[in-house]
């Protein structure tokens, strides 16, 4: 399954990460063909965190972490900043697999649902729909012997007839047709002679639509687990290695629903605080000096 979506999303590939988001949907579905296209959906949110390229949408997704922890918990922003924490790296693991590896498998879907469900809307999930990826309508030849190579026909015109029949709509120029006849080698279970056969069909690229990386829930969530866990952070940490320790250990504890409910009500929180910070109301009968 990996394998299909690096071929049909070159520009993203496989990354590290991917199988954790992969798994409870071969899990959950029989046919895997239902769990290919439900791990396709959720890229389409996540995208952005696997860029071989520039900035991810983690490292910016903990930037906001750090600007939410700092208008919403001064003493744990303090304390992280006195420990040299202030990259937060200990959670990007957290939200690059959504909390699959700090989680129970149930108790990880449990957190996914409920955070889908509240972050729930329907212009995104319209918006998601109508940027999927393009069939693969890929033509499979049928020339090919069992060893992977490809027949040598007798006449050249019958050559030339039922490469037409064959690829109708497809065209190659000399150099893919030498591609074909030299290249044979196996990539990803398929032979060059294949990939050149269909090297002019372009898939188009996944649009990455989420929410705001300052307004996703998963930030929120990662903010709630610290604040829950703020008197054993601040009494057992004392450098960033040990923040680490504990996070890669699964010492903290960590209740889905507590934690939703604490992420929802902190980001309310955090957005009345930037509004009000953002725009200062004038006090009535306020005194210039």
């Amino acid at each position: 399954i990996l394998a299909v979506y690096a071929w049909v999303d070159p520009e993203t590939g496989y990354c590290q990460g991917m199988s954790d988001l992969l798994s409870p949907f071969v899990v959950l579905f029989e046919n895997d063909a239902d769990a290919f296209w439900c791990f396709e959906m959720l890229l389409r949110r996540t995208r952005e965190n696997f860029r071989m390229e520039g900035e991810t949408g983690v490292m910016k997704q903990l930037q906001s972490l750090w600007h939410i922890l700092k208008l919403i918990d001064r003493e744990m922003f303090a304390h992280l900043s006195q420990i040299g924490a202030e990259s937060l790296h200990f959670a990007f693991r957290m939200l690059l697999v959504l909390f699959r590896r700090e989680l129970s498998f149930n108790d990880s879907l449990c957190m996914w649902e409920m955070m889908w469900a509240a972050d729930f809307d329907e212009s995104l999930a319209t918006n998601l729909a109508q940027n999927c990826l393009e069939p693969l309508a890929v033509q499979v030849p049928h020339d090919l012997s069992p060893d992977g190579e490809e027949r040598k026909e007798t006449e050249e015109g019958s050559s030339k007839s039922s490469g037409h029949a064959k690829h109708a709509g497809v065209e190659h120029d000399d150099d893919a047709v030498m591609k074909i006849l030299t290249s044979n080698h196996s990539f990803c279970g398929l032979t060059r002679n294949f990939w050149s056969r269909n090297e002019r069909i372009h898939f188009r690229n996944v649009c990455t639509t989420s929410r705001s990386r300052e307004d996703a829930l998963p930030v929120f969530c990662a903010a709630a687990i610290l604040i829950l866990n703020r008197y054993k952070i601040m009494k057992e940490t004392h450098s960033i290695d040990d923040l680490i320790k504990i996070f890669n250990d699964n010492l903290l504890k960590i209740k889905v629903r507590r934690c939703i409910r604490t992420a929802i009500k902190l980001r309310k929180k955090y957005f009345y605080k930037l509004v009000k910070k953002n725009n200062p109301s004038p006090q009535t009968g306020s005194v210039n000096w």
